[in-house]
């Protein structure tokens, strides 16, 4: 009997419960989410961001609201996500697969850090890192936006 406990006791450390993960199947229906995004410029906070910046990484559809209804649905078997009327493919593999991400631009080069946590079956979380390094000026950005979403009720 000591071990037939021990066994399992050694086999849960080294191997762990299985941590939940967030499903395409769990995310379709309709979502109340809490958005919230801080900014830094040279690594001093801001309420500020670039236009640059603004423009080419924060959604439109996103763009500084407290509040964001969200749905999620497939079409076609491609899940997507519409905030504000407006639909775009939504891809949630990227957030396990590619959790970092850099890519160059003619004038900046970017780090991008995803992650996205299973809280209970009709809760989430996204938290989105983006750095901004300027290749034409010793400049730096980075903004962190976080996005609590609640399974809206019937």
């Amino acid at each position: 009997m000591k071990k037939i406990l021990l066994v399992s006791i050694i086999g849960l450390v080294l191997f762990g419960c299985d941590k939940k993960q967030v499903t395409e199947d769990m995310l379709i229906g309709d979502w109340k989410c809490m958005y919230k995004m801080d900014t830094w410029k040279n690594g001093v906070h801001s309420d500020k961001i670039d236009t640059w910046v603004y423009n080419r990484f924060i959604d439109d559809s996103i763009r500084q609201a407290d509040n964001i209804n969200m749905k999620f649905f497939k079409k076609n078997g491609q899940l997507y996500r519409n905030i504000g009327g407006e639909s775009k493919a939504f891809n949630l593999a990227i957030y396990y697969d590619q959790p970092e991400e850099t890519e160059s631009y003619t004038i900046a080069h970017t780090k991008t850090i995803r992650a996205i946590d299973y809280l209970s079956d009709d809760k989430f979380k996204i938290n989105l890192i983006r750095e901004i390094h300027s290749d034409i000026e010793e400049d730096y950005t980075k903004f962190q936006m976080a996005m609590t979403c609640d399974r809206k009720k019937e």
